[in-house]
C-alpha cells in the first residue's frame, strides 16, 4: 500500500525499509505544548517500488516527516535516533547537544502509515545506523 505524502506535489512514500538523510530540523513546541524537533527525512536517490498496479515507480524525492518530543517520557526515541545516525552514545540526561548536527545524516527508516485527524498519513517508526 502507498502512503500520499501531506503537501501538494510530493512523491509518494510507501511503507518499508529505506536509506534516507534528514534533510531539514526545525525546533517548535507541540500541542501540548513540549519542545519538540520536526525532521524532514528525504529518500536517498536511487530507490524503487511496485505501486498497487504493478508499475515500478522511483522513490527519489519522497520526504516523510518525523516529530520527536523532547521530554523525558520520549527520550528512549531521541536517544535512539541520535545513536543510529550519528553512532555515538547519546549525551547524558541534562546533557546539551546540537540538533542541527544530525541534518544532512543519513540512516535507514521503516516507514508505516497511522491516522491522523481522519486520514492516513507516513510514519517513521524506526531508524537504524547505515
Amino acid at each position: 500500500m502507498l502512503i500520499k505524502s501531506q503537501g501538494g506535489g510530493r512523491t509518494t512514500f510507501p511503507k518499508g525499509k529505506w536509506a534516507a538523510r534528514i534533510v531539514r530540523i526545525k525546533s517548535r513546541e507541540s500541542q501540548q505544548g513540549n519542545p519538540m524537533l520536526t525532521l524532514v527525512w528525504r529518500a536517498d536517490d536511487g530507490q524503487s517500488y511496485t505501486d498497487a498496479d504493478g508499475v515500478d515507480k522511483a522513490l527519489d524525492g519522497a520526504e516523510v516527516l518525523d516529530n520527536l518530543t523532547l521530554i523525558e517520557s520520549a527520550e528512549w526515541r531521541v536517544a535512539e535516533y541520535y545513536e543510529a545516525i550519528t553512532g555515538e552514545e547519546y549525551p547524558q540526561s541534562g546533557e546539551d547537544w546540537d540538533a542541527n548536527r544530525l541534518t544532512e545524516s543519513s540512516a535507514f527508516i521503516t516507514v508505516d502509515e497511522e491516522e491522523f485527524n481522519g486520514r492516513m498519513r507516513p510514519r517513521v517508526m524506526q531508524v537504524e545506523p547505515m
